[in-house]
């Protein structure tokens, strides 16, 4: 139902509007029963306002930053500028990324890494840094797009992949 096809191929703006719609209708649904709404990114900034209608709590967890500013980028700024939210970013260079609001609640919560490990870490300065080095820090899920870092290594040979993955041995 979300993703209409011609010839076997999505249709793009269509899909793209089908799917938020059916989204919008779901956060609709599930939040009018729920006490918190947890929006992962502030893009999906629906959710944010369908929040605030609800006067729901809520919480917004950051672990990236939109360089390129699209005008969904910006709706999604102004919205997550604008509205009481607790904001849970993943490291200090993301919360001095966006503008801090004196109504929201800020705090950071490192996404599952000890802090003997964050203190064992030595930063060199960017300009002693190896460019030929990508690495990949993710959680052990087909949707974060494992399969295509190691399409992208084998592809890219002169450049170094590294992929940290946060998950146990089990």
């Amino acid at each position: 139902i979300c993703n209409p096809l011609i010839n076997g191929k999505r249709i793009p703006y269509v899909s793209y509007i089908i799917s938020t719609i059916h989204r919008i209708i779901l956060v609709s649904y599930y939040g009018l029963n729920s006490q918190i709404i947890y929006v992962n990114t502030i893009l999906p900034y629906y959710a944010a306002i369908i929040a605030r209608i609800y006067r729901k709590e809520l919480i917004y967890h950051i672990h990236e930053y939109f360089l390129n500013k699209t005008f969904r980028i910006f709706i999604a700024e102004f919205v997550f500028d604008n509205l009481k939210a607790r904001r849970i970013y993943v490291s200090e260079y993301l919360k001095s990324r966006y503008n801090h609001s004196s109504h929201c609640v800020d705090e950071i919560r490192r996404n599952r890494l000890s802090e003997d490990f964050l203190k064992s870490i030595k930063v060199k300065p960017f300009e002693e840094r190896k460019k030929n080095t990508i690495l990949m820090v993710t959680s052990l899920s087909k949707a974060k797009g494992i399969d295509m870092f190691f399409s992208l290594a084998k592809e890219m040979s002169n450049y170094n992949f590294i992929l940290v993955i946060s998950a146990s041995l089990q």
